[in-house]
């Protein structure tokens, strides 16, 4: 009882002097909260939850409020972390995504439906649509006699400027790359390993 009525005596005194000792010894409070967690961190984590779940059940309205005001004023902000997050963990967006399409089916039917009639997803099923007759239509033109000829005169002065280029490397060099450099540099895969250059032929690179 005395403590109580002390601290509601010198409210303020008290508030003060937490404040300027925080100031003064700010990294090694913070170093000791890092530590603290780093040990206690799954006690921490579900005593946060069991927490929050008793607050959301409770003042379920306030919190909905808040998170629309939050969002309505930081519109930006969340986009750009919502992204970023979706980016940084592909796996569980795409393994949460097949899991609730196999759990209802139906409502994501229904949400596809309503994102195709929206402006965002006419757009970008037009953009596919695009994408599709290019292909189709690359497909079609290099086998026509006008692609046929192109694509020759192409590989002719291919096979001029890799004439007319320098070749440093030997059969050792290119056997000791092939044993060391068993992934391409790029991009990790095996099949279908090729010498690349480093300034392309087109630009005035050597041959390798």
């Amino acid at each position: 009882m005395g403590e109580n009525r002390y601290y509601n005596n010198n409210r303020e005194k008290i508030l003060l002097y937490k404040k300027e000792y925080y100031k003064r010894n700010r990294k090694i409070i913070l170093e000791k909260i890092k530590k603290h967690y780093q040990k206690n961190k799954d006690k921490i984590r579900d005593k946060r939850r069991v927490y929050w779940k008793e607050y959301y059940s409770k003042n379920k309205i306030k919190v909905l409020e808040k998170n629309k005001k939050y969002q309505k004023n930081n519109k930006e902000k969340q986009s750009k972390y919502r992204k970023k997050w979706a980016n940084d963990n592909r796996e569980k967006v795409n393994k949460y995504s097949r899991e609730r399409y196999k759990k209802y089916p139906e409502k994501q039917k229904e949400a596809r439906q309503k994102y195709e009639k929206s402006k965002r997803g006419s757009i970008k099923i037009k953009e596919r649509q695009k994408q599709k007759r290019y292909k189709e239509y690359q497909s079609f033109y290099w086998k026509t006699e006008k692609g046929k000829t192109k694509n020759k005169i192409r590989r002719h002065k291919r096979r001029l400027l890799t004439k007319n280029t320098i070749n440093t490397l030997t059969e050792k060099d290119i056997k000791t790359i092939q044993n060391r450099d068993k992934n391409c540099v790029y991009c990790g895969c095996n099949n279908n390993l090729t010498f690349d250059h480093i300034i392309s032929l087109s630009r005035g690179g050597d041959g390798f």
